[in-house]
């Protein structure tokens, strides 16, 4: 009945186009005017739910059940429901005026010269969808508005576009960037539509706000995120059923109970209430500020359910999964909340933290012990600064439009402001600023300070100082040498304070009471006062503001005269560094950027010219906050040891100038990343000094570590040393770089930087690149013309390495000079092994520099022992020699370090660069000069470049990244290879939609590879199989669970009971047969242990760094993530900020699953893919683990017998 319906629609519209049109818009217009406001409250009630139901819902429950409840209530429920519901805030009303506006904009823009159907105001019911069919089967270009309506759900996407035989889906958003919950919109539109049998474009577009209409646009590839939204919205589905089922929904008690650690914003209007029902319940996280999540599971398990319960902790009680020293913070933290009756309670902490009598001092409300000043002298150039940031003006980062700043004067506190009310205006402020603070600090030998709350200023900073080189400078050099004091980082190191939070609005109790009652009383008012001021000028909202900000300044300047008061005990005073002058070659730098900007070369070319540079400051950033921290806070950071004492002398030096091995003992339990070989810096925890030195051996059950070096404080703390110094690459990407501009020849890096087609000799190509060469990607790379970049995409398992091999052994019988380069000394050698295999004439072979630690199965330990490979350990002048007398065709394996010296210039006829997905754009920049050819291998689907500073945009790509110019190889462009030898065809149809679109095929003989059939709790015998792991927080830290490692063990038992079948022949699965994968190496100790309880050894366990290349039958992976619903918790940013994202990352977790050959095992807690998506990468990697999970050929459930008991 349906397609007879729309075939006579589609009829009527092809004979009468235009009086169609004009009949569904004079229904609409009709509809517009006369359809009651009830009326169309009771169709919405019919339907209920919509795209921003199921929003609410993932945020908070809570939230969408009462919102739900006021909407379906009346009378006299619905009124006792509207009165415990808060009024709407000025921001939120903000908002939905500027986005009206926005949204009339584009519509202005978007319907210029095109047919229009407007359906607004329309009916979210049957009627209206029905109208909205009618107006998709006319000739209409665009329909607005379009009311959408299936069983459960209804819809009106702002824009309907036809696309040639489809619709788009168009959708304006007055913000700057795309967020999950904009995407999530339109895949339930993209849904509603496809239920309609609506032909519908697998691309949306959401039109952005931040320049004209349409001038900035987001295409979304909607199938990428689909399988999120469908999981979210089965979840919501079973809540959306239990409210159906409630036969009194509007009554509050009957509501889901709010989380205590859901973001203060997730409740919506209905966040006074959930506030008060934390507090009536005594919840823990209201209770006791800075709980984790993993503490509160912790303490729930042990019967800690209320803030009550925890303040009356035993002080001998211990609660398995919180140490010791933590357990006393929150407890005292408790206890000071709750002594709020004659003002704000707080207590001193010491250095060493929270000492054991200090809670039982706080419980008797003894005085409070004398502690040194954690601030700095106090100097009469002094300031406190805050600035007022609007996130809806300026680009991508909004606008900092009010720069305040108090100092002292004539005894007095003085105080001025600028305002900043365009970009110019803003960088000029930021730079006034800027010069202002160092000139204080110049003229107090550094002895002033620019003190602020929190690391907002820091960070919009250098956000607005970003793209200005010398103003960057200035900024870190400030930095770097103390400038700014974080009073917000000095509170929660050294205080305890009785309230919920410890924002200045919550500390500022300690010495102001309750805040000044202005009407800008908050950073939110300030941007609605602002954008008030902007839309009618009115000069008394500058002024509220200007006070607002003067208030925060003072309220600054007032708590560092408390802390002063509060720690009596003077500081010693410190050295201050002395500011280094520009040198000439960041002189260099600046020339050279500009010159790029305004060459013809691309822009991202001007970003590697400082790009080493940028990844080293977080790194130090990082140094000097470890080098700050007290040892209590670095017991809780798993990538340090912190509180390491009784050094006892292991083993005295070997021989004069070596170094002595010393043991520290450290309180458990206390886990950490560290290993042995790792380098790092030993923190005297009384001097706040450090020297350098290395782990020999890490014992987390006895609490004990082995440290290489030359002498150890009697109490210290241990943080990593990850410096590495990047010379020559900075020199040697200026000089390359600087040759470009300088010469207009053609060289290979002008085509790689330019991204330029491959070329060959006496071969012209259009298209397919290989058609000329009968498919043969060998003869391609043989004959790349000079000064070309040639590419290869190698999803796993399709032949990467030997074509490589087979690539090097050719140009070698050539007569060719190859290096080979790569990420690491390991993957050089596997490459350089695998060529020599096939190599049949005389080379010379020579492989330059090594790891550290290096295993006695590792590739680089079986190429030393070859007797035609010369091992080198560094590039050196008689080195550069020996390569140019040679005859001999030379194959030579280096890092990006060796290959950038100058004596490597032209040293080379190719250069291959392996693994090239994880090569930083910048290193290839700085070692292109070195050959006349690059092939680039490697797959951008898997590893990415590591990456830790802030880039500008395409800056922090990887060589492949950047050639290629996004996510596809096009195959004029370079080679897919496009057949998988490794990869069953049920397990490559998953990998190869998931990361390949579908381009990825397994060879038939894949298909023969398979296990016997399961008679446990696995039966799959080939494909994807997921074990579902309930996480109850037992036996768990950040990075290990040894309830999956448990797991792990017994599938792995399982596993080695059955056979592996190779077309006709069976044989058993041994040890060597399984890989198991795990994101960090505290849980591949843990996965190891427990193999071994089984009486299981010799199984491979380790990351997925560490397996990228290797292959097994069977692939057993471990994500070891519960389901974050925050990125700020703590434990969801353990180890670094590796938390669940990291886990999820789409390209590791290809890697990880992409190394099996017939069976992959995901074990993961069942809901780990419920997680809040809080950007769009995370919320496709939620998507993908959602897809895998409907790909799975087996799902099953580890209950407790087969978890065991760790």
């Amino acid at each position: 009945m349906r397609r007879t319906l729309r075939a006579l629609l589609m009829l009527c519209a092809w004979l009468k186009p235009a009086r169609a049109l004009q009949r569904i818009q004079r229904a609409a217009l009709r509809r517009k005017s006369a359809l009651p406001a009830a009326q169309d409250e009771q169709a919405l009630r019919e339907t209920r739910w919509s795209a921003t139901s199921v929003l609410r819902f993932s945020r908070s429950p809570f939230a969408a059940w009462l919102d739900a409840a006021l909407t379906t209530a009346s009378g006299a429920d619905r009124e006792r429901l509207e009165a415990r519901r808060d009024p709407p805030d000025g921001f939120s009303l903000l908002l939905a005026r500027k986005g009206d506006a926005w949204e009339r904009q584009v519509s202005k823009e978007l319907f210029r010269d095109k047919s229009v159907v407007d359906l607004s105001g329309g009916t979210l019911r049957a009627t209206g969808t029905a109208e909205t069919l009618e107006a998709l089967h006319t000739n209409a270009d665009i329909i607005y508005q379009a009311p959408l309506s299936t069983d459960r759900f209804v819809g009106a996407p702002d824009f309907l576009v036809r696309e040639g035989s489809q619709w788009s889906i168009f959708d304006a958003k007055l913000s700057r960037s795309a967020t999950p919950a904009h995407v999530a919109q339109l895949c339930c539109y993209a849904e509603l539509l496809e239920e309609l049998d609506v032909d519908v474009s697998p691309f949306a577009t959401l039109v952005l706000g931040g320049g004209a209409p349409l001038e900035h646009t987001r295409r979304i590839h909607l199938p990428t995120y689909a399988a999120h939204w469908r999981r979210l919205r089965g979840r919501f589905l079973s809540f959306a059923d239990r409210f159906d089922d409630c036969p009194e929904p509007w009554v509050v008690q009957n509501a889901p109970l709010p989380r205590g650690d859901a973001p203060k914003d997730a409740h919506g209007r209905w966040a006074s209430l959930a506030s008060q029902l934390l507090v009536e319940r005594d919840d823990l996280f209201t209770a006791c500020a800075g709980l984790t999540s993993r503490q509160a599971r912790a303490l729930k398990r042990e019967g800690v359910a209320t803030g009550q319960q925890l303040a009356e902790l035993k002080p001998s009680r211990r609660i398995p999964g919180v140490r010791g020293d933590a357990l006393r913070r929150l407890r005292a933290q408790a206890l000071l909340q709750r002594s709020n009756d004659n003002g704000v309670a707080w207590w001193p902490l010491s250095p060493k933290g929270l000492r054991a009598d200090d809670v039982r001092r706080i419980l008797l409300n003894e005085h409070k012990p004398r502690r040194v000043c954690p601030l700095p002298e106090e100097h009469p150039l002094d300031c406190y600064f805050d600035l007022e940031g609007d996130p809806l003006l300026g680009g991508p980062r909004g606008r900092e439009y009010l720069w305040g700043i108090a100092h002292r004067e004539n005894g007095t506190l003085a105080f001025d402001a600028a305002w900043a009310h365009d970009a110019i205006a803003e960088r000029e402020a930021c730079r006034c600023f800027v010069e202002s603070i160092e000139q204080r600090f110049e003229a107090s030998e550094g002895r002033a300070h620019a003190y602020h709350y929190g690391a907002y200023e820091r960070s919009a900073l250098r956000r607005v100082a970003a793209g200005d080189a010398e103003l960057e400078r200035k900024l870190e050099s400030l930095g770097a040498r103390g400038a700014f004091v974080d009073l917000y980082s000095v509170v929660k190191r050294t205080l305890l304070v009785g309230e919920p939070r410890y924002s200045l609005k919550n500390v500022e109790k300690l010495y102001r009471g309750k805040r000044n009652n202005s009407e800008v009383n908050d950073a939110v008012g300030s941007v609605v006062g602002y954008e008030l001021w902007l839309a009618d000028k009115n000069p008394a909202l500058l002024d509220e503001l200007v006070a607002y900000n003067r208030d925060d300044c003072e309220s600054t300047a007032e708590l560092v005269d408390w802390i002063r008061e509060a720690f009596p005990i003077a500081r010693s005073e410190e050295e201050v560094e002395e500011a280094l002058p520009q040198s000439e070659e960041d002189k260099e730098k600046d020339l050279l950027e500009e010159d790029i900007l305004r060459s013809q070369l691309p822009v991202v070319a001007s970003s590697w010219v400082d790009y080493h540079r940028r990844e080293q400051r977080p790194v130090w950033r990082q140094r000097r906050d470890w080098l700050d921290a007290p040892a209590w806070d670095l017991s809780e950071d798993e990538r340090c040891l912190g509180g390491c004492s009784k050094p006892t002398l292991v083993q005295e030096p070997v021989k004069r100038g070596t170094r002595s091995v010393f043991e520290l003992s450290f309180s458990t339990p206390q886990i950490t990343k560290l290993q042995g070989g790792d380098a790092v810096a030993l923190r005297d925890d009384k001097a706040f000094t450090s020297s350098r030195a290395s782990i020999v051996d890490v014992d987390l059950v006895r609490g004990k570590v082995q440290v290489l070096c030359n002498e150890v404080p009697n109490t210290c703390s241990i943080i990593p040393d990850d410096y590495v110094n990047p010379a020559p690459l900075p020199a040697a990407i200026s000089r390359n770089l600087r040759g470009l501009l300088e010469s207009s020849s053609t060289s290979v890096l002008r085509s790689f930087v330019s991204r330029e087609r491959p070329t060959f000799v006496d071969v012209k190509t259009e298209g397919d690149l290989l058609k000329p060469f009968d498919g043969s990607a060998v003869e391609a790379i043989r004959s790349l013309q000079k000064g070309s970049v040639l590419a290869v995409q190698g999803p796993p398992g399709t032949g990467k390495t030997r074509l490589a091999a087979e690539a090097l052994a050719a140009l070698m019988r050539d007569g060719k000079r190859v290096a080979v380069a790569a990420p690491g000394h390991a993957t050089i050698a596997h490459c350089l092994s695998k060529a020599l295999d096939k190599i049949d004439c005389d080379v010379m072979c020579v492989k330059v520099g090594s790891r550290r630690r290096a295993s006695s199965d590792d590739p680089e330990t079986a190429l030393a022992q070859r007797s035609n490979v010369i091992t080198k350990p560094r590039w050196d002048a008689k080195l550069a020699k020996e390569l140019s007398d040679t005859d001999l065709p030379v194959l030579l394996g280096a890092t990006a370090w060796a290959l950038a010296r100058d004596d490597a210039v032209g040293a080379f006829d190719y250069l291959f660069v392996d693994e090239a997905g994880q090569v930083p754009a910048a290193n290839l920049a700085a070692m292109a000069s070195c050959a006349s050819r690059i092939v680039l291998l490697g797959d951008q689907a898997q590893l990415p470049a590591p990456c830790r500073g802030a880039h500008d945009e395409g800056g922090a790509s990887s060589c492949l990244e950047h050639y290629v110019g996004g996510e596809e190889l096009s195959e004029d462009r370079g080679v897919f290879l496009g057949v998988t030898y490794r990869l069953h065809p049920l397990l490559c149809g998953a990998i190869s939609e998931l990361m390949y679109n579908g381009k990825l095929k397994a060879h038939p003989l894949a298909e023969q590879r398979v296990l016997s059939e399961g008679t446990g709790l696995l039966r799959a015998c080939a494909g994807l199989a997921i074990v579902d792991v309930a996480d109850d927080g037992s036996y768990r830290s950040s990075t290990s669970n040894q309830k999956e490692a448990a797991v792990v063990a017994s599938v792995v038992a399982e596993l080695l009971q059955r056979h592996l079948e190779d077309g006709s022949s069976s044989r058993p699965l041994s040890t060597d047969d399984i890989l198991v994968v795990c994101p960090y190496n505290a849980h591949v100790r843990a996965v190891e242990a427990a193999l071994v309880q089984r009486g299981i050894r010799r199984v491979r366990v380790g990351t997925v760094d560490r397996f990228q290349g290797r292959e097994a039958p069977v692939v057993v992976a471990s994500l070891c993530a519960p389901p974050s619903q925050q990125d700020d918790d703590e434990d969801s940013v353990a180890s670094g900020g590796r938390g669940v994202a990291f886990v999820l990352d789409v390209r590791r977790l290809n890697v990880a699953l992409s190394r099996a050959q017939c069976l992959a095992v995901l074990v993961a807690a069942p809901d780990l893919a419920d997680g809040a998506a809080s950007s769009l990468d995370r919320m496709r990697e939620l998507a993908v683990l959602s897809r895998l999970r409907e790909l799975a050929v087996d799902t099953v459930v580890a209950d407790e017998s087969v978890a065991g008991e760790p």
